[in-house]
């Protein structure tokens, strides 16, 4: 399962079916930020800061997690020329897809981004369907902040070296970098097929 949004759907599906973990060989999440800032807060990223009680309950849960925080989605990124050539394709998708960029690499040349746009939730989505795009990961426990305040939505991932995790504790398996060539490659493909 691929989740590009907030949890609440799978934290409801838990709910309802408290076996759900079992049931699933894996749920890749596109969300948080680790290294990286947030991109609705200092330190939230939007779609674990829109309901943190979910992502709370769905990483706590013992899912099969692979976490693709915007440490990964911020550096895969389509350029203009990318933009460019899916628009040269002139199909009614590419077209269609053409349109909805030019308003998402506009939004990011107003932030200072360098000509393109991040690729968040289709990232997430080429993870789960080819993981060997994945260039660095750290499976560790991850919790997230729900006290009210600016680092509500916030991720808690321990990173010191000398650690000692709850052995208990259940881990994900958070993406701190992937292949951006080949990302935005196979998604090139995908779409120009």
């Amino acid at each position: 399962m691929v989740a590009t949004g907030p949890l609440t759907n799978i934290a409801l599906a838990l709910l309802l079916e408290p076996r759900l973990p079992r049931l699933l060989r894996r749920l890749v999440v596109m969300g948080g930020a680790v290294e990286h800032p947030g991109n609705i807060t200092a330190v939230a990223e939007a779609n674990i800061a829109m309901d943190p009680e979910a992502a709370a309950l769905v990483l706590a849960a013992g899912f099969p997690v692979t976490l693709v925080p915007l440490d990964t989605t911020m550096a895969t990124w389509w350029t203009a020329d990318d933009v460019a050539r899916i628009a040269a394709h002139g199909t009614p998708l590419t077209d269609l897809l053409t349109g909805v960029l030019a308003h998402y690499l506009d939004f990011y040349a107003r932030q200072g981004g360098a000509g393109g746009c991040p690729l968040h939730d289709p990232t997430a989505a080429v993870v789960a369907v080819d993981p060997s795009v994945v260039t660095r990961t750290r499976t560790v426990p991850v919790g997230v902040e729900l006290a009210p305040g600016p680092s509500r939505g916030m991720l808690l991932v321990d990173r010191r070296p000398f650690a000692v995790p709850d052995p208990a504790a259940p881990v994900t398996e958070v993406v701190l970098a992937a292949d951006r060539d080949r990302v935005t490659g196979q998604l090139l493909d995908a779409l120009l097929r």
